[in-house]
This record gives C-alpha cells, sequence and structure tokens, in this order.
C-alpha cells in the first residue's frame, strides 16, 4: 500500500495546527498498535519465520 502524502494532507496549515495534527496521528497509530498488538507480532514472526526458510 503506497500513500502520496502530499495528496491527503493539507499544506498550508500554521505550526499550531500541525503539530495538533502530528499529535493527533501519533495517538492513532500508538492506539491502532495496542489494539492489534497480538496480530502485529504474530505476523512479524511469520515474517522472520519465512526468512528462515532454505531456498
Amino acid at each position: 500500500m503506497n500513500l502520496d502524502l502530499h495528496e491527503i494532507l493539507p499544506e498550508e496549515i500554521s505550526d499550531a495546527e500541525a503539530a495538533l495534527l502530528a499529535d493527533i496521528l501519533m495517538k492513532l497509530a500508538l492506539a491502532v498498535e495496542s489494539h492489534y498488538y497480538p496480530q502485529i507480532i504474530r505476523h512479524i514472526k511469520t515474517l522472520s519465520a519465512a526468512s528462515e526458510e532454505p531456498f
């Protein structure tokens, strides 16, 4: 999945709005990680196990 941030983020916002947006996005990222933590760990283990398999 590729996101073009220039297409979805506003270009001209104040410093305070930029700081608020960054804070909201950080809190959202932490909430998503916390909510899906077991699935994320399971996925990471799957990736590392797949990389250890011989060719």
